[in-house]
C-alpha cells in the first residue's frame, strides 16, 4: 500500500512509453525473416487499437512493479520471498502488471502453453478471493489491468524483436 498512487494515464510515464513503442513499430522493418511480417502486422494494428480505446484523461491505480517478477528471478527462503533482477522495475505502473507477467512468462517459457490455457489460468487467479478483495478495494477492472499490462510490455518487446537480426527461440513462443 505503501507505492500505491493514483494519476491520469495522459501523466503516466508507461503511456507514453506505449505510445512511442507505437509510433516506432509503424516506422520498423523486420531485420530477422524468419519473423512472420503478416502476423507482426495484426499484432501492431491490434495494439493500436488497444491504445485507442483508452482515454488518456481516464486516471489508474498504479504501484512500484518489478516489470520481470518471474520465478527465475526468485527464489524462497524457509522465511522469505527474496526478489532479484530489479533493473526493469519502476514506479507508476498499473497495479497487478507483475501479476499478469508471471503468469504469461510462466505459462509461456517455463510451461510451454497455449493462449487458452494462459487465458484460463489468468481467469482462475484473478477469481482468488483475495483478488477479488484487491479488485473491489481499489475498483480495478480485470479486463482494463490485463489491457494495459498487454498494451505495454508487447509493445515494449516487439519493438525489440523487430530489431533483431536472429531472433532466439523464445521470441517465436511468445509471439
Amino acid at each position: 500500500a505503501a507505492t500505491l498512487g493514483s494519476s491520469k494515464l495522459c501523466d503516466l510515464p508507461f503511456f507514453e512509453e506505449i505510445k512511442t513503442n507505437l509510433k516506432r513499430l509503424e516506422m520498423m522493418d523486420i531485420a530477422d525473416p524468419t519473423l512472420d511480417r503478416e502476423q507482426l502486422g495484426r499484432m501492431v494494428r491490434y495494439l493500436h487499437q488497444l491504445y485507442e480505446g483508452f482515454d488518456p484523461k481516464d486516471e489508474v491505480i498504479t504501484a512500484w512493479a518489478h516489470c520481470d517478477f518471474t520465478s527465475w528471478n526468485m527464489y524462497v527462503s524457509e522465511k522469505a520471498l527474496h526478489v532479484y533482477d530489479w533493473e526493469l522495475a519502476r514506479e507508476g505502473m498499473p497495479l497487478l502488471y507483475d501479476v499478469f507477467h508471471y503468469l504469461y512468462q510462466t505459462g509461456v517459457l517455463l510451461l510451454h502453453q497455449p493462449y487458452a490455457k494462459i487465458k484460463r489460468e489468468l481467469l482462475r487467479a484473478f477469481r482468488l478471493p483475495g483478488m477479488q478483495v484487491l479488485l473491489d478495494r481499489y475498483g480495478l477492472e480485470y479486463e482494463r489491468q490485463y489491457r494495459l499490462y498487454l498494451l505495454h510490455l508487447v509493445s515494449y518487446y516487439l519493438r525489440i524483436y523487430m530489431d533483431e537480426p536472429q531472433v532466439h527461440m523464445q521470441v517465436h513462443w511468445l509471439l
